[in-house]
């Protein structure tokens, strides 16, 4: 009779973890779990700690395995989407309309703020009510070019303020306002004319007192900003259906394990070997 030269397979505790570990190789399979902007090698790392951790015997736990590690590469992918589409969300611009949405109203001349909000502190305020106070002085009697060109060395800052609201209505250059010049332009303001430095003194003012106005409701513009930046979040979530998809891999997973554990708990009840005595 001739004898089969097949060896039946490896018999031994180490040569079955080896010829498990040769049943699937990764570098092919790994193509239909990998992404191209995403690591193999990774990957192959991910998959070997899980061969390490449940040392399957035969092709059926190495099949299932492997499945465990494509899930859990899913989920981690999943968590950088997620933290890529959180991120986006949070960082987008905050516009005026936006606040509107939650009951605060800002001039639009200062969405600027909303860039970052964490900059409007106690020294900018202090200098925006310093600066209000000195040209409510000056308000009590009517201002003349020779007020202006005073804060510029006395204030320069209300005075540069000044100067770039002139620049806005006349869209001229600061350099192109000088000394001897600031005087001499006049705006249509309705059926009547008026000195162009009264006018932007007046909206410097008005800026410093709506700058004055935002300290007075931060705590409200910040919580409003929070539920913008929340309602972001919730939608994103609800479009791309992230919490769905990190639910379904979850229980992908834990089917696959769960039925791992029943495979190999069946293996060795199937390989146990019955030591008590036989009865008479």
């Amino acid at each position: 009779m001739l004898k089969s030269k097949r060896s039946g397979g490896p018999r031994s505790l180490s040569g079955k973890l080896n010829a498990s570990r040769n049943s699937l190789k990764t570098g092919a399979y790994s193509k239909s779990i990998v992404l191209p902007n995403e690591s193999e090698e990774d990957f192959e790392k991910l998959y070997h700690q899980y061969m390490d951790d449940f040392m399957p015997i035969d092709v059926a736990e190495s099949a299932m395995v492997y499945d465990l590690a494509g899930l859990t590469w899913k989920k981690l992918r999943l968590e950088k989407l997620e933290h890529a589409a959180f991120k986006s969300a949070i960082d987008s611009s905050l516009t005026i309309k936006d606040l509107e949405s939650e009951g605060i109203k800002i001039n639009q001349r200062h969405e600027y703020f909303l860039k970052d909000i964490n900059k409007l502190d106690k020294n900018l305020f202090n200098l925006n009510r310093d600066c209000l106070n000195h040209l409510n002085q000056i308000f009590k009697n009517d201002i003349a070019s020779s007020d202006i060109l005073d804060l510029e060395k006395k204030i320069p800052f209300i005075y540069d303020s000044i100067v770039t609201q002139m620049t806005a209505h006349l869209l001229l250059d600061k350099a192109e306002i000088t000394r001897q010049n600031l005087a001499s332009f006049v705006i249509k303001i309705g059926d009547h004319e008026d000195f162009l430095y009264k006018v932007a003194a007046r909206e410097t003012k008005k800026h410093f007192e709506e700058i004055l106005w935002i300290e007075k409701n931060l705590d409200q513009i910040k919580l409003a900003i929070t539920k913008v930046k929340e309602k972001r979040l919730l939608k994103v979530m609800q479009e791309q259906g992230l919490l769905r998809s990190n639910d379904d891999l979850s229980r992908s997973f834990f089917k696959v394990l769960n039925e791992l554990r029943r495979h190999q708990s069946w293996r060795k009840d199937l390989n146990a070997i019955d030591i008590s005595p036989e009865r008479d």
